[in-house]
């Protein structure tokens, strides 16, 4: 016999769930799926969405003009020698340095490398005090031997002596009443015993 297809009315289908079981299944799984993605947020570190501000660039030191010494030019480190006060071997070693170069605070000498047997650190030292006394401001002074490109304060020294030698000597010579007396007597004149006045 046949059976009858059951109607929509019917609770036969054992499968089928109610219409209210399914809405609160739903629900279930909704508040679940935002109870998760909730967790999942708390547990990923956000990014800042502030940028880091750029690293500080240090500009290079600067000279401060107020303090540092005037600039000496290399023809007048004889000058400048002669007021420094130095005496003995480290006076004779500043003399016989050429000024090569002046940056601010900084000063370079080209030691005569024939005067190098004379020289130790320690002088340049003694030099950098002087200048640093008579500057009134921290300096440096670095020292090396070489073949100097100008006169040193030594060479500028004999070159005059030897120029006011020669001006005695033609002095003498030219004296009218010197020139007499050496005719008269038949003498000689010493040049070796002629002096400059300022000598």
């Amino acid at each position: 016999a046949l059976l009858p297809e059951p109607g929509p009315g019917d609770d036969g289908g054992a499968g089928e769930k109610p219409v209210g079981s399914e809405k609160a299944e739903n629900g279930v799984r909704s508040n679940f799926a935002s109870a998760e993605q909730e967790t999942v947020s708390a547990g990923v570190a956000q990014p800042d969405p502030t940028p880091a501000p750029p690293a500080a660039v240090t500009p290079p030191p600067r000279i401060d003009r107020a303090t540092a010494p005037a600039m000496v030019a290399t023809e007048d480190w004889p000058d400048l020698l002669a007021k420094l006060g130095l005496a003995g071997i480290v006076q004779n070693i500043a003399s016989h340095c050429v000024l090569q170069a002046q940056q601010g605070t900084d000063f370079h000498f080209i030691l005569d490398e024939s005067n190098l047997a004379l020289f130790n650190p320690g002088h340049a030292d003694r030099i950098r005090l002087a200048l640093q006394n008579y500057f009134d401001t921290p300096v440096s002074v670095s020292i090396e031997p070489g073949q100097p490109q100008g006169e040193t304060p030594a060479q500028r020294s004999a070159r005059r002596a030897a120029e006011r030698q020669q001006e005695a000597e033609q002095a003498i010579e030219h004296d009218p009443q010197l020139q007499q007396l050496i005719q008269r007597f038949d003498g000689e004149l010493d040049r070796a015993s002629i002096t400059p006045l300022d000598s």
